[in-house]
């Protein structure tokens, strides 16, 4: 059943790669994507119902295959449910099982989100009055621009009347905004070049607590410090940033 689930949770994974482009995949990916912005918006919570986002991937399937299946979709549709509705937990010594939404901790959980969003992202946008001259998504985080400052409220309400779920918290600034684990600001090159500065964004609960490398812990999770360098390097467009948050 383990090696059944991980295979099929894969392939989830492989599907979602088809959706639409404006999907970011990690930092250096949003980076390249970014222009100079008149204001900028982030968000969202994600809240997807599981019979709506097994719709949207069964419809996925379909359209990508040109309705010449590897399997039936029927039968995707029973595996996915199988794989959503199968989660459970005690809490207070009772036992709970999960049958709405989606469970953070599943394996399948970011494809199927990835797709759902896709599919959302796409009918919202074709729906609204108002529209960003840039979208670029990370699963449930959004980051655009806007040349009109009052439009970003009316977008804002109208996808939070959208959905009855999925709801909108947005963040906007004409200087700085937080995506992820950047923060892309008004610089010194954007007079000169028309370009953004970028830099690694920290939580406020971030300690800079490191492993010692001799301690007892297996070699990966040591490994995992160069791991955090790398996305310094992709995250900090000018180098004092990187060797102040390198060293900290």
């Amino acid at each position: 059943m383990g090696f059944f689930t991980l295979t099929f949770i894969i392939w989830i994974a492989c599907l979602h790669q088809l959706i639409i482009s404006t999907t970011l995949t990690w930092s250096f990916s949003f980076i390249e994507n970014t222009q100079n912005p008149d204001n900028v918006i982030l968000a969202t919570y994600t809240n997807i119902p599981q019979e709506e986002g097994i719709d949207i991937v069964c419809r996925c399937y379909d359209d990508h295959h040109e309705h010449k299946l590897p399997f039936l979709t029927s039968d995707l549709r029973e595996l996915m449910r199988l794989k959503l509705e199968g989660n459970s937990f005690n809490f207070n010594e009772k036992h709970f099982v999960h049958t709405h939404r989606i469970a953070m901790g599943t394996k399948m959980a970011v494809a199927f989100s990835f797709i759902s969003m896709a599919d959302f992202k796409k009918r919202l946008l074709a729906a609204s009055p108002m529209k960003p001259f840039v979208w670029k998504r990370f699963i449930g985080d959004i980051f655009s621009l806007w040349k009109i400052p009052m439009e970003v409220s009316i977008f804002v309400n109208f996808a939070n009347s959208f959905h009855p779920t999925i709801k909108y918290t947005c963040e906007l600034s004409s200087e700085r905004a937080f995506f992820v684990d950047t923060e892309v600001l008004k610089g010194p090159p954007l007079s000169s070049l028309k370009i953004l500065d970028s830099q690694t964004h920290f939580k406020p609960t971030e300690t800079f607590q490191y492993t010692h490398f001799s301690s007892c812990h297996p070699v990966n999770i040591k490994k995992g410090f160069m791991k955090e360098a790398l996305r310094l390097l992709r995250t900090n467009s000018v180098k004092d940033n990187f060797n102040k948050y390198m060293y900290k």
